[in-house]
């Protein structure tokens, strides 16, 4: 049995959730398919309930049967994370390498930022990057932040 949903919990990212059963001695392999309408970084993550099952997860672009990230160590859950610049329906596969199982797999696409190292058009009284900020985390007086950028500008700071 396939399950999916749709869930927007965080702007600008989208998370497809589908549930599965399979055993490696058959059905073994099952196809899920996310529609990606703008270029996004694809992060699947895979996990199962049953510890001493092995199960492999496996991402293909549009119109291609050869995978452009997989998973096929060991560990549970099983991560992969792929910035593609092409639109359209992604598969994603799991494979049933050993075992029986029930899996969850969810798919989630963040747009990727088409032009990161263009400047905000209105003045800004806050910290500017020059590209898309992942994580924000405060610890006392200091900020870290995480993401694909190059440079963080001062409020106040000219371009350039």
């Amino acid at each position: 049995m396939l399950v999916g949903s749709l869930v927007a919990a965080v702007p600008g990212v989208t998370s497809t959730t589908f549930t599965g059963s399979g055993d490696a001695a058959g059905p073994s392999w099952f196809v899920h398919g996310v529609n990606v309408a703008v270029p996004s970084e694809i992060t699947v993550t895979l996990s199962w309930d049953e510890p001493t099952a092995d199960l492999n997860v496996f991402l293909r672009p549009p119109g291609s049967s050869s995978a452009v990230a997989y998973d096929n160590g060991a560990a549970n859950p099983k991560v992969v994370v792929h910035e593609g610049p092409q639109t359209g329906r992604w598969t994603v596969a799991v494979k049933v390498k050993a075992g029986a199982s029930a899996y969850t797999l969810v798919v989630d696409t963040q747009p990727t930022d088409p032009e990161p190292n263009q400047p905000l058009a209105t003045p800004t009284t806050s910290w500017q990057t020059d590209g898309r900020v992942r994580d924000v985390l405060q610890v006392g007086d200091q900020v870290w932040v995480t993401g694909h950028f190059g440079s963080i500008r001062p409020p106040g700071t000219d371009v350039g």
